[in-house]
């Protein structure tokens, strides 16, 4: 009796020539003790639409790995009718396993061994939880809400006759310099506040889709990457700028704010 398993792992991964290279030895080492041995094949697909099999790694390590050349997705298989079918998948969407055999102990162990594996050296990418999205569109909703109930709730002068009938009745040119500058200011929020009914639903409806949590979150947590020829010096590259943000905005501002409580606390006792 056969057995089939399938398994798709939540986190993303983030796969250089070491990591593929080890999972290449792990299958090969278990396809090994059948009779005949096996062995698996990569299909490469890249962004350019083309895509190609071999059998050889180094084909794939040596990819250019570029621009519209990127790899986009990267399956090992391992196809012999009546013996075994394996398909272990790299894309965007993540990592896929998917193994069907006649020999019970092969498909159980490799598949504990590719699993061990991938989650405790492989998956190392983040990937957003599925309810932080909505956590950030219930954010936005209720600051948007708060927004509004701040300033519309707010008395501007124009709208207020008695405020009016004073500043023209007082011979005070300064107090009308400043009616005159108020005003503006709340015309101008009032033009600004007829866009807002099109740019929050706008705003809140790419938040609810996750285009804007993931995209930004991918540049700080790159994950589903496949780090080979020009992406392994984009990678390092970025994860320095990461580094770098980290420590000159984040806590260079915790340090201001810190100093700033400081020496107001110092002012304030003297």
């Amino acid at each position: 009796m056969g057995a089939f398993v399938e398994h798709e792992f939540k986190k993303g991964f983030i796969l250089d020539e070491g990591r593929l290279r080890k999972i290449y030895e792990i299958i090969t080492a278990r396809l090994a003790k059948l009779e005949p041995p096996l062995t698996c094949a990569f299909n490469v697909y890249r962004g350019d639409s083309y895509s190609y099999t071999t059998s050889l790694i180094d084909d794939v390590i040596s990819e250019d790995n570029n621009d519209w050349r990127k790899i986009s997705m990267l399956d090992i298989v391992v196809k012999e009718k009546g013996v075994i079918d394996f398909e272990l998948e790299f894309s965007k969407n993540g990592t896929r396993l998917n193994i069907t055999g006649e020999d019970r102990d092969t498909v159980f162990l490799l598949y504990s061994d590719i699993r061990e594996y991938v989650v405790n050296e492989l998956s190392v990418g983040w990937r957003p939880p599925e309810w932080l999205d909505q956590f950030i569109f219930f954010i936005a909703m209720s600051g948007s809400l708060v927004w509004f109930a701040f300033n519309l709730g707010q008395d501007m002068p124009a709208s207020n006759p008695t405020v009016v009938t004073n500043i023209l009745k007082s011979s005070d040119i300064h107090a009308k310099l400043n009616f005159l500058i108020s005003d503006s200011q709340s015309r101008t929020f009032n033009r600004w506040s007829q866009f807002w009914p099109i740019i929050i639903p706008f705003a809140l409806a790419m938040i609810s889709i996750g285009k804007i949590p993931e995209k930004t979150l991918s540049i700080i947590f790159p994950s589903n990457e496949f780090i080979f020829g020009k992406m392994r010096q984009n990678y390092e590259k970025r994860r320095k700028l990461i580094q770098n943000v980290f420590w000159v905005v984040i806590v260079g501002l915790i340090v201001s704010v810190v100093a700033g409580f400081l020496v107001w606390r110092v002012t304030l006792n003297k």
